[in-house]
């Protein structure tokens, strides 16, 4: 009955042990894994006095180029929304900042908000990237 006991147990671990021979054999490939080609985050409405952040987007490519798209509103006329956006690890860790971002001046037609589309670009160091977890906009004034 000894004998059965550990045939029994090599029975068991035989699959996890192909399993394992195969997924070595398939990583071993001697190709890095692919990098993530683009990396984006979304930014909540938020408001600030008269202005609206109706909605934004940051994108980056893999080179660490980034492009920010917002959308803005004013309920009164000739603000400018500007803001700052910080980029953070999953620990908190602020890994880079920009500097001031300034709508065009918004206007407010006939008591009718109108909606300000525009865009800001710059660079970081693409090696930040991966750490990067959470994009805020924050020093936010009207």
């Amino acid at each position: 009955m000894k004998g059965f006991g550990t045939i029994a147990a090599l029975a068991l671990c035989a699959p996890v042990i192909a399993a394992q021979a195969q997924m070595s054999g398939q990583a071993d490939t001697g190709q890095a894994p692919a990098a993530q080609t683009s990396y984006s985050f979304h930014f909540k409405q938020t408001s600030k006095d008269a202005c609206v952040l109706q909605n934004g987007l940051i994108v980056f490519d893999a080179g660490g180029n980034a492009t920010v798209d917002l959308a803005t509103m004013t309920t009164d006329n000739n603000d400018i929304w500007k803001s700052r956006i910080r980029l953070r690890t999953v620990a908190g860790t602020s890994v880079f900042t920009t500097p001031e971002l300034n709508s065009p001046k918004m206007e407010n037609k006939n008591g009718h908000p109108q909606t300000y589309n525009w865009a800001y670009s710059f660079h970081i160091d693409p090696r930040l990237l991966p750490s990067i977890t959470q994009a805020e906009m924050f020093d936010i004034t009207c």
